[in-house]
């Protein structure tokens, strides 16, 4: 997303940044919503919060947890509208729901944003 500045894309990929989700999710409707975004980003400044929502399934010999539900919130950032808030079930079923923020803080349990 941020191929024109180099430093912003490395701090992007990192580990600590990364969350592990089904191929068909990360190569379907989350890639689909990822150039949804890129695009919009070429013409409106925006703010983008990405997150997880997490139950208790691990991975693997270190526990690795697996997020049950991916989210993204969209803001425009000169409006601080909320432009999009979509949940991403981490399966294989290629869905997504638009919510609002209320629903969205409910299903986290706690306050993401005021």
């Amino acid at each position: 997303m941020f191929t024109s500045d180099g430093d912003k894309e490395e701090k992007t990929f990192c580990y600590f940044n990364c969350a592990p989700q089904t191929v068909k999710l990360n190569r379907g409707i989350w890639k689909t919503w990822e150039k949804k975004v890129r695009d919009l980003s070429q013409t409106t400044d925006l703010f983008v919060i990405a997150g997880n929502i997490f139950s208790d399934k691990t991975l693997g010999e270190n526990c690795i947890e697996i997020p049950d539900y991916c989210y993204k919130i969209i803001l425009n950032r000169k409006t601080k509208i909320i432009l999009y808030c979509i949940l991403f079930p981490n399966d294989d079923s290629r869905t997504y729901s638009n919510i609002s923020l209320k629903e969205l803080k409910k299903k986290l349990g706690y306050d993401l944003m005021k």
